[in-house]
Protein backbone atom coordinates (compact mmCIF):
# COMPACT_ATOMS: atom_id res chain seq x y z
CA UNK A 1 0.00 0.00 0.00
CA UNK A 2 1.59 3.24 -0.94
CA UNK A 3 1.24 6.41 1.45
CA UNK A 4 -1.22 8.10 -0.90
CA UNK A 5 -3.67 4.78 -0.38
CA UNK A 6 -3.55 5.04 3.23
CA UNK A 7 -3.56 9.23 3.38
CA UNK A 8 -7.16 7.99 1.53
CA UNK A 9 -8.28 5.52 3.31
CA UNK A 10 -8.01 8.27 6.62
CA UNK A 11 -9.90 10.88 4.52
CA UNK A 12 -12.76 8.64 4.13
CA UNK A 13 -12.62 7.82 8.27
CA UNK A 14 -11.92 11.63 8.94
CA UNK A 15 -15.54 12.25 6.69
CA UNK A 16 -16.99 9.57 8.48
CA UNK A 17 -16.27 11.52 11.76
CA UNK A 18 -17.81 14.68 10.48
CA UNK A 19 -20.98 13.10 9.24
CA UNK A 20 -21.06 11.53 12.97
CA UNK A 21 -20.47 14.87 14.32
CA UNK A 22 -23.01 16.10 11.95
CA UNK A 23 -25.41 13.61 13.06
CA UNK A 24 -24.66 14.09 16.88
CA UNK A 25 -26.20 17.93 16.56
CA UNK A 26 -28.71 16.90 14.28
CA UNK A 27 -29.98 14.40 16.46
CA UNK A 28 -30.37 17.08 19.48
CA UNK A 29 -32.89 19.01 17.72
CA UNK A 30 -35.03 15.72 16.73
CA UNK A 31 -34.90 15.73 13.53
CA UNK A 32 -34.38 11.68 13.70
CA UNK A 33 -34.83 10.56 9.70
CA UNK A 34 -31.77 13.02 8.86
CA UNK A 35 -30.03 12.20 11.76
CA UNK A 36 -30.62 8.36 10.95
CA UNK A 37 -29.57 8.82 7.32
CA UNK A 38 -25.99 10.82 8.59
CA UNK A 39 -25.29 8.27 10.93
CA UNK A 40 -25.33 5.47 7.89
CA UNK A 41 -23.56 8.20 5.81
CA UNK A 42 -20.65 8.00 8.59
CA UNK A 43 -21.12 4.32 8.67
CA UNK A 44 -20.13 3.63 5.12
CA UNK A 45 -17.25 5.84 5.29
CA UNK A 46 -16.07 4.15 7.95
CA UNK A 47 -16.87 0.85 5.95
CA UNK A 48 -14.54 2.42 2.47
CA UNK A 49 -11.81 3.37 5.04
CA UNK A 50 -11.20 0.13 7.31
CA UNK A 51 -10.45 -1.55 3.50
CA UNK A 52 -7.75 0.76 2.41
CA UNK A 53 -6.33 0.28 6.06
CA UNK A 54 -6.61 -3.66 6.62
CA UNK A 55 -2.63 -3.73 7.13
CA UNK A 56 -2.68 -0.85 9.87
CA UNK A 57 -4.61 -3.59 12.36
CA UNK A 58 -5.50 -0.72 15.23
CA UNK A 59 -6.59 1.83 12.70
CA UNK A 60 -8.98 -0.64 11.13
CA UNK A 61 -10.23 -2.05 13.99
CA UNK A 62 -10.80 1.59 14.81
CA UNK A 63 -12.79 2.33 11.43
CA UNK A 64 -14.38 -1.31 12.23
CA UNK A 65 -15.68 -0.38 15.14
CA UNK A 66 -16.89 3.21 14.25
CA UNK A 67 -19.06 1.58 11.06
CA UNK A 68 -20.49 -0.37 13.34
CA UNK A 69 -21.60 1.85 16.00
CA UNK A 70 -22.20 5.15 13.62
CA UNK A 71 -25.00 2.08 11.92
CA UNK A 72 -26.68 0.74 15.17
CA UNK A 73 -27.23 4.52 15.44
CA UNK A 74 -28.85 5.33 12.34
CA UNK A 75 -30.80 1.89 12.34
CA UNK A 76 -32.42 2.93 15.58
CA UNK A 77 -33.70 6.31 13.94
CA UNK A 78 -34.61 4.88 10.54
CA UNK A 79 -37.12 2.47 9.39
CA UNK A 80 -36.27 -0.11 7.17
CA UNK A 81 -38.40 -3.22 6.60
CA UNK A 82 -35.49 -5.63 5.56
CA UNK A 83 -31.98 -5.22 7.01
CA UNK A 84 -29.16 -7.50 5.49
CA UNK A 85 -26.19 -7.72 7.86
CA UNK A 86 -22.79 -9.52 6.42
CA UNK A 87 -20.64 -10.66 9.60
CA UNK A 88 -21.39 -7.56 11.42
CA UNK A 89 -19.22 -9.28 14.41
CA UNK A 90 -16.16 -8.97 12.20
CA UNK A 91 -13.06 -7.56 13.98
CA UNK A 92 -15.14 -5.94 16.71
CA UNK A 93 -13.75 -5.82 20.47
CA UNK A 94 -17.06 -7.29 23.25
CA UNK A 95 -18.41 -4.16 23.77
CA UNK A 96 -19.04 -2.94 20.01
CA UNK A 97 -20.12 -6.69 20.10
CA UNK A 98 -22.82 -6.61 22.44
CA UNK A 99 -23.87 -3.19 21.24
CA UNK A 100 -24.26 -4.03 17.73
CA UNK A 101 -26.24 -7.42 18.24
CA UNK A 102 -28.52 -5.35 21.11
CA UNK A 103 -29.01 -3.25 18.27
CA UNK A 104 -30.33 -6.04 15.68
CA UNK A 105 -32.72 -7.79 18.69
CA UNK A 106 -33.87 -3.94 18.76
CA UNK A 107 -34.97 -4.42 15.51
CA UNK A 108 -36.32 -7.63 15.39
CA UNK A 109 -38.60 -6.62 18.17
CA UNK A 110 -39.88 -3.87 15.98
CA UNK A 111 -40.95 -6.62 13.46
CA UNK A 112 -38.56 -6.17 10.96
CA UNK A 113 -36.88 -8.93 8.40
CA UNK A 114 -33.37 -9.24 8.82
CA UNK A 115 -31.03 -11.54 6.96
CA UNK A 116 -27.81 -12.22 8.82
CA UNK A 117 -24.68 -13.45 7.46
CA UNK A 118 -22.42 -14.59 10.34
CA UNK A 119 -18.99 -16.84 10.54
CA UNK A 120 -19.90 -16.65 14.69
CA UNK A 121 -22.27 -18.90 14.89
CA UNK A 122 -23.06 -19.22 18.30
CA UNK A 123 -23.30 -15.24 17.99
CA UNK A 124 -25.69 -15.90 15.35
CA UNK A 125 -28.30 -19.01 16.54
CA UNK A 126 -28.29 -16.86 20.18
CA UNK A 127 -30.54 -14.44 18.32
CA UNK A 128 -32.19 -15.76 15.66
CA UNK A 129 -35.42 -16.99 14.89
CA UNK A 130 -34.95 -19.14 11.77
CA UNK A 131 -31.45 -20.02 10.88
CA UNK A 132 -29.54 -22.22 8.30
CA UNK A 133 -26.17 -22.92 8.86
CA UNK A 134 -24.10 -23.47 5.92
CA UNK A 135 -20.90 -25.32 5.07
CA UNK A 136 -18.90 -24.47 1.49
CA UNK A 137 -22.77 -23.95 -0.12
CA UNK A 138 -23.99 -26.84 2.05
CA UNK A 139 -27.18 -27.13 4.58
CA UNK A 140 -25.71 -28.76 7.22
CA UNK A 141 -28.41 -27.60 9.86
CA UNK A 142 -31.72 -25.80 9.96
CA UNK A 143 -34.13 -24.90 12.41
CA UNK A 144 -36.07 -22.54 14.44
CA UNK A 145 -35.91 -20.78 18.02
CA UNK A 146 -37.61 -23.35 19.77
CA UNK A 147 -34.41 -25.10 20.04
CA UNK A 148 -36.14 -27.24 16.42
CA UNK A 149 -32.69 -26.91 14.79
CA UNK A 150 -31.85 -29.88 12.98
CA UNK A 151 -29.98 -32.15 10.80
CA UNK A 152 -30.75 -31.40 7.02
CA UNK A 153 -31.19 -34.52 4.73
CA UNK A 154 -27.46 -35.04 4.04
CA UNK A 155 -26.71 -34.95 7.73
CA UNK A 156 -26.06 -37.83 9.37
CA UNK A 157 -25.97 -36.54 13.11
CA UNK A 158 -26.61 -32.65 14.77
CA UNK A 159 -23.18 -32.96 16.02
CA UNK A 160 -21.39 -30.47 13.49
CA UNK A 161 -17.22 -30.15 13.11
CA UNK A 162 -15.19 -28.29 11.41
CA UNK A 163 -11.43 -27.03 11.89
CA UNK A 164 -12.38 -24.17 12.70
CA UNK A 165 -14.97 -24.42 15.33
CA UNK A 166 -17.13 -27.10 16.61
CA UNK A 167 -21.12 -26.97 17.25
CA UNK A 168 -23.14 -29.48 19.50
CA UNK A 169 -27.24 -28.86 19.06
CA UNK A 170 -29.66 -31.31 21.31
Amino acid sequence: MTEDQRDGAREWVATGDTHHDLAVKVESKSNFISTGETYIGAALCYHFGKFVLQDFPDEYMAASQKAVVAYSQGLKLLDPTLILLDEPSMSLDPKTLQQGYETIQLMHTRSRTILLIEQNVRAGLSISTQSVVMESGQVRLKGNKQGNIGQSSDQPHLSWRNPFYSLNIH
